[in-house]
């Protein structure tokens, strides 16, 4: 992928324009680099973004004709992967509501407007919603009597359901991403994060149930958590990501349609600093999220009576932001982990951070599958079966690959981490003597009292 157009692609979506008109560099672009580039697109979630902008701006002349052919195609495919995902989401949720199960949509049709301006501009892969933990013997019940089948996961935060589909990778190229033909798990959130599991303890709210609000999207209603949790989960639900080395650019691109969207509504910003108050370390990751989507897409920060130094973004952490974070985002964190020397900064037990940062590097656990419907035949089990296991080959390298570019970069960021700290202890030795000179004027101009 084209670093330049990488570039441009996020000039345009940005929100505050700067430097050159893009048709310029458009024009410069060949189409074959036009096809690498619409890969890195799809994957990043963000093709659907900047087709949308991109005819606002009215570039599309710019562009070759069979790159607006294969940009249309994707609309009109996620057109119909969003037409079918909304009546199957409102057969889940009346199954539940019929037995008494309570459950909040967290992702979704739960993201319009503030989020995103329209449902069938996000490539989703699945039913996002929250439910008490003692529902879940019920739901269970639920799903299996509608065809799902529980898949195994380690994490105690969440659990997944999965349509009794036929196996398939179903994946040719990156425009299969669109297919509505791809299942769609339901992903069952017991808790907002995994304290167990990431080594990192955030003190959340617990009322988040009790919080919710009603909202409606083309005639069905649905339960949906109030602004400032919502805005809570996504802060949550990138960092996550992010530390996982997989966190797609789109994320990154909604929450700032929000920051952008939201940005002078004080109010809401005094609401949602008062449910985050009370643990630092849930005000940081807020901070690194929202200064990173910020800096990608050029959001200033939100309301002005909000201090920055509020969210308490470090030092080390803001160095972060600015050496790998940005980088790292164009390419969905998936090919460096680097983002462990962001979660080290979280992690405080020494014991805890040696069997994550292992896991990190390390990791055994087999890469889940999207599955289509389409596929029964023995021959295509048999595609299907060797694409997962090229696939699996590809994170094995990926892993190896990442752990040594690890161990290269980590003297690096520990210098890095070192001139930070002797800069800061600099600058506190040069106020010292203004700070004493000003406690002697004071005790002067009180003994002449």
């Amino acid at each position: 992928m084209s670093s330049r157009l990488a570039q441009t692609v996020i000039d345009v979506l940005s929100f505050s324009r700067q430097g050159d008109n893009p048709m310029d560099y458009f024009e410069r672009f060949s189409e074959r680099e036009w096809q690498r580039g619409l890969s890195w697109l799809d994957w990043g979630g963000v093709s659907l973004y900047f087709w949308r902008q991109v005819r606002q701006m009215g570039l599309q002349s710019a562009l070759p004709p069979g790159i607006r052919a294969r940009f249309e195609h994707r609309q009109a495919q996620n057109l119909g992967r969003t037409s079918a995902m909304v009546p199957e989401w409102k057969k889940i949720q009346d199954l539940f509501s019929s037995s008494g199960v309570r459950c909040v949509v967290l992702k979704g049709l739960a993201m319009i407007p503030d989020y995103c301006p329209d449902p069938s501009l996000r490539v989703q892969f699945d039913h996002d919603c929250l439910i008490d933990r003692d529902s879940l013997g019920r739901v269970e019940e639920l799903l299996r009597s509608a065809g799902y089948h529980r898949k195994k996961l380690r994490e105690r935060d969440r659990v997944v359901y999965a349509p009794d589909v036929p196996a398939s990778c179903g994946f040719s190229d990156s425009s299969s991403l669109f297919s509505a033909a791809i299942q769609r798990p339901v992903e069952l959130h017991l808790e907002l994060w995994d304290a167990g599991e990431e080594k990192v303890r955030l003190q959340l709210p617990e009322d988040l149930m009790a919080r919710s609000t009603t909202r409606t999207w083309g005639g069905i209603a649905f339960a949906a958590l109030s602004e400032e949790d919502a805005l809570l989960f996504e802060a949550l639900h990138t960092f996550r990501h992010v530390v996982h080395n997989w966190c797609r650019l789109s994320v990154l691109f909604e929450i700032a349609h929000f920051l952008d969207r939201r940005r002078s509504d004080g109010p809401f910003w005094r609401q949602f600093c008062a449910r985050i108050e009370d643990d630092f370390r849930l005000r940081r990751i807020a901070d690194v999220v929202f200064a990173l989507a910020a800096s990608l897409f050029r959001v200033s920060f939100p309301c002005p009576d909000i201090p920055s130094t509020y969210f308490g973004l470090t030092p080390e952490l803001y160095l972060w932001v600015n050496r790998y974070g940005r980088k790292s985002a164009l390419g969905n964190f998936s090919t460096n982990k680097f983002s462990l020397f962001l979660l080290r900064e979280f992690v405080e037990d020494q014991a805890s951070w040696r069997e994550v940062r292992r896991r990190r590097l390390f990791p055994v656990q087999i890469p889940h599958r999207l599955r289509t419907a389409d596929e029964k035949r023995a021959s295509a089990k048999l595609v299907a079966s060797c694409r997962q296991g090229f696939r699996i080959i590809r994170r094995f390298w990926f892993h190896m690959r990442g752990a040594l570019l690890y161990a290269w970069e980590y003297p690096r960021w520990r210098v890095l981490i070192r001139r930070e700290g002797e800069t800061r202890v600099s600058a506190l030795r040069t106020e010292a003597p203004h700070r004493e000179a000003g406690r002697t004027s004071l005790s002067t101009a009180k003994s002449s009292l």
